[in-house]
């Protein structure tokens, strides 16, 4: 993914591989000490990457998203879409 190619060009390619199991989903407690310890930040930097993470990856798909859709209005509509189908098949 694009997303997996921007990480490297700003030289946290080791941060985009220990933060991007937790890409998706909501963590349990404690989720985060291992890739803290791993990168030697704190549990509450790791969560901020995530968060950074998340909207990136929100922002990449939203593009190519927009390159599915025959109008800029449709984008949020084709999102609420694919969320809902991605909820209904875990």
């Amino acid at each position: 993914s694009k997303l997996e190619y921007d990480y490297p060009k700003r030289g946290k390619s080791h941060v985009f591989d220990a933060l991007k199991p937790y890409l998706l989903g909501v963590q349990p407690i404690g989720a985060y000490d291992k890739p803290a310890a791993a990168l030697n930040l704190s549990p509450g930097a790791i969560r901020t990457g995530v968060h950074r993470l998340r909207h990136d990856f929100r922002m990449h798909l939203r593009r190519e998203v927009a390159k599915t859709v025959d109008s800029p209005d449709q984008i949020d509509e084709e999102m609420r879409h694919l969320r809902t189908t991605l909820r209904t098949e875990q």
